[in-house]
């Protein structure tokens, strides 16, 4: 597991292909497509990250998202995922097309506004509340 914390500012292709987990805070590195190394599976972006995640590389499956400041929007989110966490404050509301009809596996933990009608169109996504889940 690696963690990079706020204001770190350096390029990533120093991380070592024995690194599984990657936590990001709110880094100044300016993220683009290729400058995180495809070693990795899974990916949190914790509190305060404020980048498009259109780097996020195709062998991550897991992304876990905490209260990122990063505005998302349809399209926004890989859809090449298999897992996808909102937790710890995440604080975003869950509008239609924030989150890809191919993503099977969908939890939803400590967030501040609950999952509208509308915002999860494929029946066959699982959908599930965690504990810390309070709406």
């Amino acid at each position: 597991n690696l963690l990079l914390l706020d204001g770190f500012n350096q390029p990533l292709n120093f991380i070592p292909s024995t690194v599984d987990f990657l936590y990001l805070y709110n880094i100044k590195y300016q993220l683009i497509p290729g400058s995180i190394p495809e070693t990795f599976s899974q990916l949190s972006l914790l509190d305060d990250f404020d980048q498009p995640l259109n780097f996020i590389p195709y062998r991550v499956k897991q992304l876990n998202l905490h209260n990122i400041k990063y505005q998302l929007i349809p399209g926004s989110i890989p859809n090449h995922l298999t897992t996808l966490t909102f937790d710890n404050g995440f604080s975003q509301r869950f509008t239609k097309g924030i989150i890809p009809d191919s993503i099977p596996c969908i939890n939803i933990g400590d967030v501040v506004f609950p999952l509208e009608p509308g915002s999860i169109s494929n029946p066959k996504q699982t959908i599930e509340y965690l504990p810390n889940y309070k709406h």
